[in-house]
């Protein structure tokens, strides 16, 4: 679903990033330039 909205190079800042999958894929997918904020610090050490 994010797929369909997110273009090539796009900027992504992810609130509640967990431990950064999301972005990750983008990143491989679509070569975004991503940034995520995550408060949890498991999924900070993860990511």
């Amino acid at each position: 679903m994010l797929d369909e909205w997110i273009q090539e190079n796009d900027k992504i800042l992810d609130l509640g990033c967990g431990d950064g999958t999301i972005l990750s894929n983008l990143k491989v997918s679509k070569n975004i330039k991503g940034f995520g904020i995550e408060i949890d610090r498991k999924n900070i050490q993860k990511c």
